[in-house]
């Protein structure tokens, strides 16, 4: 019942045992596939059970450290949520992004593809927002006709 606790019942005084190790994982996972058009800022959001869990993003094999490129911005708030964005994306940043937990084997990943807006799409239209639903009903493309 009492592991590793050293306990003086002669003399009373306040006794402090080691807390076990932090059991961290992810109750949300990275969606597995999503798409966005380029020139939009996008981000990705995944949730770990604890806001102290040191997370790491990757695309592809290749480490994005934290906040170091202009070009992504790694954010994590109190509830856990771990959200990259990646600011005026570009054809090429199309890839598999992963978030790992450091010291657990928990991972999560889901591919992105950034396309280009079509011409006919791009322009024209007094201001007002439009939603365009795919073939299939997961997918919700968002654009402002302006």
């Amino acid at each position: 019942m009492f592991r590793n606790c050293n306990f003086d019942f002669v003399t009373p005084r306040r006794q402090t045992c080691p807390e076990p190790d932090p059991d961290f994982r992810f109750t949300k996972m990275l969606p597995r596939k999503s798409e966005s058009y380029t020139g939009r800022d996008y981000s990705i959001v995944c949730q770990v059970n604890d806001h102290r869990a040191p997370v790491r993003w990757f695309k592809g094999e290749q480490e994005l450290p934290e906040n170091k490129f202009e070009r992504f911005l790694v954010t994590k708030d109190f509830i856990g949520n771990c959200k990259l964005t990646v600011i005026d994306p570009r054809k090429e940043d199309s890839a598999v992004y992963k978030c790992i937990i450091d010291g657990t084997k928990s991972v999560t990943k889901g591919a992105v593809k950034f396309e280009g807006r079509d011409k006919e799409s791009g322009g024209g239209g007094g201001g007002v927002a439009a939603a365009e639903a795919d073939a299939t009903p997961k997918k919700l493309l968002l654009r402002s006709l302006f």
